[in-house]
């Protein structure tokens, strides 16, 4: 938030004219600020990114997911209580422990459906035009995680537009950069009109 007003000040920039991009960890980087933050900007180009383990400790619009994220955190204090008596009481400290391990794996599972979820970040990024690039045949990041997120944004009525380059491996930014439409992609307040090759 620091660094966009400072930048803001600064250099004069138009705030309804924000953007933000990145590549693989940066398109996640820049997915979880828009989805975190949709107020402040208006689109987000993510290039390679992956979306199925995002962090997710923000605002979560839907209600199921939310349920969940609170039965998460529920079950990190729990387990850190747990700990403190397994530590103090020599009595309790099995069962304390044995609960400590199924409280652990509960957690995890709710983690999981909470992250692997799409849904929850393309409900935030329902108000941004968002821009997803991948390469067809990316052996470190599958092309199904862009995909994935561009279907759960069409799902909610969101802006979003996909681009896959067949045959590029996960090394697409300087392909994805250089084409001469995402200019206009990125400025436009709705959909571009071009076939998603999904």
């Amino acid at each position: 938030e620091k660094v966009i007003q400072i930048a803001e000040s600064d250099y004069h920039v138009d705030t309804n004219r924000i953007y933000l991009s990145g590549y693989s960890m940066g398109a996640a980087g820049a997915l979880t600020i828009a989805a975190r933050h949709p107020t402040w900007c208006s689109g987000v180009v993510a290039v390679s990114g992956e979306v199925s383990h995002l962090p997710l400790f923000g605002p979560i619009p839907i209600g199921r997911h939310r349920a969940l994220l609170y039965l998460f955190r529920i079950c990190v204090s729990i387990a850190a209580i747990l700990c403190l008596v397994a530590k103090r009481s020599h009595k309790k400290r099995g069962t304390a422990w044995a609960a400590l391990v199924i409280l652990l794996i509960v957690t995890a599972f709710f983690y999981r459906a909470i992250s692997q979820s799409p849904d929850v970040i393309a409900a935030s990024l329902k108000p941004i035009n968002v821009i997803l690039i991948h390469g067809g045949m990316d052996s470190l990041v599958p092309v199904s995680e862009s995909q994935s997120l561009y279907r759960a944004i069409r799902r909610v009525n969101g802006h979003a537009t996909l681009r896959v380059y067949d045959e590029f491996d996960h090394d697409v930014a300087d392909k994805a950069y250089g084409d001469r439409q995402l200019l206009p992609w990125w400025q436009s307040d709705k959909d571009v009109p071009h076939p998603p090759a999904e």
